[in-house]
């Protein structure tokens, strides 16, 4: 494991471990009562390893500290958003309304993780996300939300830079797919690649639920330096 990799999941266990605290210690949860934390993502369709990931991630973390903090206990209740905005709408209800949680973390995809913006506002429910809408730190700031991952755009500036200055490319054609974190991946490589004199000639978007990618492949010109992919899972 690499220290970048090893620092981040320091990262990411310290803010949870540290939200968990806060939840404890702000009345959100009685002096006796276990801290119920909900963890939602796609444990199930094309995006299911990445949840399942995520979820192994935290199982770990909380066994690293023996599923307490602050002296009250941790029970993690678990939840398949099928990478589905509208399941995951309801099971947002479900682990709010019956399981009545007190920390909600998990969220891969960004369009979900907009989604859920305005019921965690409302609900006033503190929220660990691991998805990286740019807006979360830019024009829809939440009080209530701590992104433990970067900004979606945030490394494709570099990329932009790098394939501009130093491998000389001056026409890409851009494949992505078709939900706010692949526009604003592209977004952040355009908008650097074309201020070092590059241009972005082509954008092809593909629906999250595609298995067969080769007729959005073939669309991709062949008039082109390079072509920038953005895919996750």
């Amino acid at each position: 494991m690499t220290d970048w990799i090893r620092s981040l999941l320091k990262l990411v266990l310290a803010s949870l471990v540290l939200t968990l605290t806060m939840a404890a210690g702000t009345g959100s949860a009685t002096a006796a009562e276990t801290i119920k934390v909900g963890f939602m993502a796609p444990l199930s369709g094309i995006f299911a390893q990445a949840g399942k990931d995520m979820l192994e991630g935290i199982k770990l973390a909380f066994e690293q500290i023996g599923y307490q903090t602050a002296g009250r206990k941790i029970e993690l209740i678990e939840e398949d958003d099928e990478g589905n905005p509208a399941v995951a709408q309801a099971k947002y209800r479900k682990l709010v309304t019956q399981d009545r949680v007190h920390i909600l973390t998990g969220v891969l995809l960004s369009n979900i993780g907009y989604g859920l913006i305005p019921p965690i506002e409302r609900d006033q429910l503190p929220t660990l996300y691991l998805t990286t809408p740019d807006d979360l730190t830019k024009k829809n700031v939440s009080k209530w939300i701590l992104r433990t991952n970067f900004a979606a755009s945030q490394p494709m500036h570099a990329l932009g830079d790098y394939a501009a200055r130093v491998l000389k490319y001056k026409k890409v054609a851009a494949i992505a797919m078709d939900n706010p974190f692949g526009h604003e991946q592209i977004g952040g490589f355009q908008r650097v690649f074309e201020d070092q004199g590059g241009r972005v000639t082509q954008k092809t978007w593909v629906p999250l639920n595609a298995l067969d990618f080769a007729p959005y492949l073939t669309q991709v010109s062949r008039d082109v330096d390079a072509v920038c992919a953005v895919f996750v899972a």
